[in-house]
């Protein structure tokens, strides 16, 4: 048991070491994974720095068999934030990509993140409960010259064939992207992505309703659209969603040109209270309220925040746009050019 409980201590600390390494070599993915999970912009900046030197003392402390015990307490509340934090996340349907061990390993979060930080905090909390077993230098010391030299060469063949399973891993998943996205090209005559709705087919229906509490379907907001309109976008959106926020100025923006052929229209996950809040605070006239996160899947389109575009007979006049990058894509692209678009894929 000894043994097993200075394993997990070893495995912990070099978790924590490989995630603050991370961290602090790719500030600008860290800072944004934490703007997606609902940091104060104001604090985002001291915490992409504190957060790294948090897990390198957590980290370091758990070595010494003296400070292991209040480290892996440390850790298990440490995780316990970050597991939260997820949950809440991944509960919410919104898009973030959990960088939680920087660019080696960024993906979006899901179940697989919380069950990795699941076992994390039973390592953790067994050692806070068992002790801190073993001392790593008495096991050293113990050792004779052959199996130190045989230890070590272990150690670092474990080293090496981590960082190439992890550099392959990236490698492959990358590759797999490119060949998806080749593939897709090719099926759809070059356009990007296959849509989940298909162009030109009658819409969805959408129920929702509007800030006073009275019923809208989708009929509605194309009946009350401004004459030079020819287009709506609609945009969903959840009140809780960190990366929704950088688009909500500029659909404030674009709902006060009555004159552009496309019109803009907030559908957002929500209470009305907080909906109305985020309204207020982005000069955003009007807006939708959806109290179920699987409104928008009938128009493909399965996180936060997301687009469609629709025309004036109701019909679906581009592909979801899934991720803050696609959606600001798909604005752009249908601003240069009124002709049918695809944009599809989460970011």
């Amino acid at each position: 048991m000894a043994g097993v409980l200075l394993a997990c201590r070893l495995i912990l600390s070099a978790a924590f070491i490989v995630a603050a390494v991370a961290k602090l070599a790719d500030r600008e993915g860290t800072r944004t994974s934490f703007r997606e999970f609902g940091v104060p912009a104001a604090a985002v900046p001291a915490a992409v720095i504190a957060v790294p030197l948090v897990e390198l003392a957590v980290a370091a402390t758990l070595l010494p068999s003296a400070t292991a015990t209040g480290a892996a307490w440390a850790a298990v509340a440490l995780l316990a934030v970050f597991t939260v934090a997820i949950a809440r996340v991944v509960a919410s349907g919104q898009e973030a990509e959990c960088h939680c061990f920087g660019s080696v390993s960024s993906r979006p979060v899901g179940p697989g993140t919380l069950a990795r930080n699941g076992v994390l905090i039973a390592m953790a909390a067994a050692v806070g409960i068992g002790g801190a077993g073993a001392s790593p230098t008495a096991w050293v010391a113990d050792l004779s010259t052959t199996e130190a030299v045989l230890a070590s060469v272990s150690l670092a063949l474990a080293l090496g064939l981590a960082f190439n399973t992890a550099f392959l891993f990236q490698l492959f998943r990358q590759n797999g992207r490119i060949w998806a996205e080749l593939d897709a090209l090719g099926s759809s005559g070059g356009q990007a992505g296959p849509p989940a709705v298909s162009i030109g087919e009658p819409a969805p229906p959408l129920a929702a309703l509007d800030l006073a509490g009275r019923p809208v379907d989708l009929g509605d907001l194309l009946d009350r659209l401004p004459i030079p309109a020819t287009r709506l976008m609609l945009m969903f959106a959840s009140a809780d969603c960190p990366a929704c926020d950088p688009l909500l100025p500029e659909i404030g923006m674009r709902q006060r040109d009555e004159d552009a052929e496309l019109q803009l229209a907030l559908i957002a996950l929500g209470s009305h209270d907080d909906v109305a809040a985020k309204c207020s605070e982005h000069g955003i006239e009007s807006a939708l309220v959806i109290e179920d996160v699987e409104a928008p899947r009938p128009y493909g389109i399965n996180g936060f925040p997301g687009a469609v575009i629709v025309d004036l007979d109701g019909r679906v006049a581009s592909g979801p746009a899934v991720g803050r990058v696609a959606v600001e894509q798909l604005l752009r692209t249908d601003s240069q050019a009124p002709a049918l678009v695809h944009v599809g894929g989460a970011n």
